[in-house]
This record gives C-alpha cells, sequence and structure tokens, in this order.
C-alpha cells in the first residue's frame, strides 16, 4: 500500500449534512464554513433569539467561550441534530461561535475575491526589480512618512 493509498483512506470529508462525526473528531478547515451554517440554521430551528445570539458571540469574543461548551453537549441540541459536539476541538469550538455570529447576523459570508496585481510590475519600475535603492525608496513612498508638504521627498 502507498502512502497516499493510507492518506487518503485515513482522511473523510464530511458530507453536507451529516456532521456526526464532530462528536469525536474536529471538523476539516475546508468545512467549517458549512459546519457553522448547518449550526446556524440548528440554533434557529433551536429558538436562539438574535439578541441572545449576539450576547453569546461578544462573550466568546471577550473570551467567556463557557457557553459554546454547554451547547455543544446540550441535550436539545442532541436530539435535535442526533450527537453532542466535542468543543475540546477548537476548530468545532470556532465553528459554533462562527454560527452564533451568523445567526445574530454579526458575521457575513461572501467569496473571497482574486488579490489585485500591483499595477506596475517590479520589472517595469524604475531601477527594475533587483536595484535594493530603488526598492526602498518605492517602499518608503507607499509606507513611508508623510511627504514634505514642500514637495520634497525624503529617501
Amino acid at each position: 500500500m502507498k502512502i497516499n493509498d493510507i492518506v487518503n483512506e485515513a482522511s473523510f470529508k464530511f458530507s453536507p449534512e451529516d456532521f456526526k462525526d464532530t462528536e469525536k473528531y474536529s471538523v476539516p478547515f475546508e468545512d467549517m464554513t458549512r459546519f457553522a451554517q448547518f449550526l446556524a440554521r440548528q440554533m434557529e430551528i433551536m429558538g436562539v433569539s438574535k439578541e441572545m445570539a449576539e450576547k453569546l458571540y461578544n462573550a466568546a469574543e471577550s473570551g467567556n467561550d463557557s457557553w459554546i461548551h454547554r451547547f455543544g453537549k446540550s441535550p436539545k441540541l442532541k436530539n435535535l441534530i442526533g450527537h453532542s459536539i466535542n468543543t475540546a476541538m477548537t476548530s468545532n469550538l470556532v465553528a459554533i461561535q462562527k454560527a452564533m455570529g451568523l445567526h445574530a447576523g454579526i458575521l457575513n459570508l461572501k467569496k473571497k475575491s482574486p488579490s489585485k496585481p500591483s499595477p506596475t510590475p517590479d520589472d517595469m519600475l524604475p531601477g527594475g526589480p533587483d536595484d535594493e535603492e530603488a526598492r526602498d525608496r518605492r517602499s518608503a513612498a507607499a509606507f513611508g512618512p508623510p511627504t514634505d508638504p514642500r514637495g520634497i521627498r525624503s529617501y
């Protein structure tokens, strides 16, 4: 058996609405958003108000995450989804907090847009990409101190 076969056999993906493995395992990073959306829908079904969701989300932001552990072990949640959630796993804990933020309307999901390339490639700028002094001047101009009101730039 090859290493890739072993890794593929040991790893798994969650199905779109089946997160029962979170009772014992952590949700993979790539599934965290779907898990948070799933939990936000469950919170709505459970009757968590928007005000309570905002209060709990802000409490977790300030370091009080005890409610997350209680939520993960909640009998009401277990009856609804069929299992509890292991909140000792950091990714599960974060997903629950994000779900509360989604339910409260504090967090919004939007697709990442690709970053815009710089308007002028380094090799087209004065001095080229290998001229350290020119690169330092460009960096100072972009992030350095403001220019002199008389139009004099300090390099």
